[in-house]
């Protein structure tokens, strides 16, 4: 009877504990999921910080590829000396320079530039002629200057045609507030309080958009 009663509750405890199999599923299964948070967290960081360093330094960055595409055409980092001379004749008739020749076609966001430049232009030739990328050297001379690295080129405005009204009515109020300034108007709407005020304006510039492009929304 012993033998019998003690292979009965042998059993008995067999058949109450988990399963190791059941027990094991649970946490990788937690783990897999830990694991793809992780993944799309670190990707959205890239991107975010990818489109960061692109935006960063625009027009500093633009102005040291032009002179380069028209003055050089050798691997090899050119000299300090004629990074300077280069930058010279770049931004000569520019206010600060003083020079009589410059390049043409310049825009207002380069001219500005320029201007900043004017004083500490070897701090931005030298890291130039040691072969250092644009971005790199257009920090450097940030360095000195913050204006150099600030300066951005205006973005088009948003087209409120390729979005949904769904998608208009799920922003937040900030957004919203961002889509009206960058269309230049944020002063249509100085008296809205309500979110549904910002939104009923987004959308009738929405149709205005779309009238002027001759668009059926």
């Amino acid at each position: 009877l012993v033998p019998r009663a003690q292979h009965s509750l042998l059993s008995l405890n067999r058949s109450r504990s988990p399963s190791p199999t059941s027990n094991n599923t649970q946490p990788t299964m937690s783990l897999l999921r830990m694991k793809s948070g992780l993944v799309v967290t670190c990707l959205l960081f890239v991107v975010a910080v990818s489109q960061a360093f692109a935006d960063e330094c625009e027009v500093c960055v633009k102005v040291v590829d032009d002179i380069l595409a028209e003055k050089h055409g050798k691997k090899s980092p050119p000299k300090m000396e004629q990074v300077e001379k280069w930058i010279d004749e770049y931004c000569g008739t520019v206010e600060g320079w003083g020079g009589k020749k410059g390049k043409k076609g310049k825009g207002e966001k380069e001219e500005k530039l320029c201007y900043s430049i004017s004083p500490i232009k070897r701090e931005l030739a030298r890291p130039v002629s040691l072969g250092m990328p644009p971005l790199k050297a257009c920090q450097r001379a940030a360095s000195k200057d913050e204006t150099i690295c600030e300066l951005k080129f205006p973005k088009p405005p948003p087209d409120l045609t390729e979005m949904k009204v769904e998608d208009i009515e799920k922003m937040r109020v900030r957004a919203l507030k961002d889509i009206l300034k960058e269309l230049g108007k944020a002063d249509k709407c100085k008296g809205c309080s309500e979110k549904t005020d910002f939104v009923d304006l987004v959308k009738k510039l929405r149709q205005e958009q779309a009238k002027a492009k001759g668009k059926e929304l």
